[in-house]
């Protein structure tokens, strides 16, 4: 017979016991107005091909941040639907632009240009040349560039440097083949596949779009089927694909994140303090993705982000924005490290407990209204079998044998788990104490796993109080 551990839990372990101040109005100010780097794409979800298209707006402005969050504009486009693509080979169809030829993207757009040996001082002055050596010469088409502070113009696109040469005795004196950087971006018309602009400055500045107005209307963007207010910023951080990141007034993040995290029916002061919650989270966690080129993520590692949110109680999503505007949760004079769950068991956990550090608003506080028949993954459980528990501990660097048993040590005074033991055939034993009484109990390529530290182990119907063994 198989051997197997049942795992029978409560929910969840959370961190909280708020406290705090909401931020003064000096400090408001200071939060309201700031913007909050999102990344949407990005590792290996990074894309080959990003598609924009204005909602409402009329176009975009080229340009990049300087490290002021400035954006300086370095060109312009009236279309309203376009496609940033890497420097590569891609090939397009029906709007569509992939790395590879099929039967619907079959068209090439080469990474390689004839480039003219003239400097241009304005991106105006490089796009009329740009249409003057495309009237008519040897070229499909030129496009102006920005490249390293300077505009220059490029002829046509070749899949080849070599097929780009070929072409040179056509092209004006002086010009020469350039392309295929890892530190270029090329915008392209959707409807076309047209190339009209190229960024390149090096590792030093990121191509990024911002809507154009029009009249008084504020822009909204769709990306991914998604709509989004504020900017977009692309880079390619590894030198291939490209990290799509969308720049954010931070009330404008807050507004995408309140009914992806709560339900947007609930009444207005709790949406207002979720609100609070979720802006204090974006202002301490600024650097938290920093490696990846973005302050914080759109997925569960950081808070959900979906964009601009148009369901249902949309109205009550923008007025607890609006009516929180600016303000965080403080401790003293620092913002406050705001974790919130959607279900926590029957009590928070001490951060000492969980982390090892000790924080002096991060402590355990009971809950006596939860309703963990209602919540969240409120009650759950968790079978493994001894091979997969062997498998646990020897993923975290121990050359244990087969685990035999495995029971709680201790408790918190939350009655959280602080300790939990495995013990092998040979009668070692090997402890994990805070949060790696929960993280140890994970599988790879595996949903399964402790989603706290708010559990007992059992043997289910066996009536023993740690281990059941079948």
């Amino acid at each position: 017979m198989k051997k197997r551990i049942s795992m029978v839990c409560a929910f969840i372990l959370a961190v909280l016991a708020i406290m705090v101040v909401i931020a003064p109005s000096e400090k408001g100010a200071a939060v309201s107005g700031r913007v909050t780097r999102v990344g949407l794409y990005y590792g290996s979800n990074a894309l080959p091909s990003a598609n924009l298209a204005n909602e409402a707006g009329r176009g975009y402005s080229f340009g990049y941040f300087d490290s002021q969050d400035t954006f300086i504009k370095v060109g312009e486009t009236e279309l309203e639907k376009i496609t940033i693509i890497k420097d590569k080979l891609m090939y397009y169809g029906g709007g569509v632009f992939s790395e590879y030829s099929s039967s619907e993207q079959n068209v090439g757009i080469g990474a390689y240009h004839i480039q003219l040996p003239d400097v241009y001082y304005s991106f105006s002055e490089a796009a009329a040349a740009a249409a003057y050596y495309a009237d008519g010469s040897a070229f499909e088409y030129a496009f102006p560039v920005y490249s390293q502070g300077n505009y220059y113009v490029r002829l046509d696109h070749f899949s080849s440097r070599e097929n780009a040469s070929s072409m040179l005795g056509s092209a004006p004196a002086g010009a020469y083949v350039t392309g295929g950087s890892d530190t270029c971006y090329t915008v392209v018309s959707t409807s076309s596949g047209k190339i009209i602009f190229e960024f390149d400055s090096g590792k030093g500045a990121y191509l990024a779009l911002r809507p154009t107005p029009y009249n008084t209307e504020r822009c909204t963007t769709w990306f991914k089927n998604r709509l989004y207010h504020g900017d977009f910023e692309y880079k390619r951080m590894a030198g291939n694909d490209l990290t799509v990141i969308n720049v954010a007034d931070v009330d404008d993040y807050v507004a995408g994140v309140i009914p992806y995290e709560m339900s947007a029916s609930w009444p207005v002061e709790a949406l207002k303090a979720q609100a609070v919650c979720a802006r204090t989270y974006a202002v301490c966690n600024k650097d938290k993705h920093k490696i990846l080129g973005f302050d914080i993520c759109s997925g569960t590692d950081c808070q959900v982000y979906r964009g601009i949110y148009t369901g249902d109680y949309s109205s009550s999503v923008r007025q607890a924005c609006l009516e929180t505007s600016g303000q965080c949760v403080y401790y003293g004079s620092e913002p406050a490290v705001t974790y919130y769950f959607s279900s926590d068991g029957g009590s928070t956990e001490s951060a000492a407990n969980v982390w090892g550090t000790e924080v002096p608003y991060l402590q355990a506080v009971a809950d006596p209204f939860e309703e963990l028949s209602v919540g969240n993954n409120g009650i759950w459980s968790a079978t493994f079998t001894r091979d997969e528990l062997t498998a646990m501990v020897r993923d975290w660097g121990y050359s244990c044998s087969e685990i035999t048993d495995v029971f709680v040590k201790e408790r918190t005074a939350a009655d959280n788990v602080h300790v939990v033991v495995f013990r092998d055939e040979d009668g070692k034993e090997y402890s994990f104490t805070g949060d790696e009484a929960r993280t140890v109990f994970t599988l790879s390529g595996s949903s399964r796993g402790a989603n706290s530290i708010r559990y007992t182990i059992s043997g289910g119907s066996g009536g023993y109080s740690d281990v059941f063994i079948k």
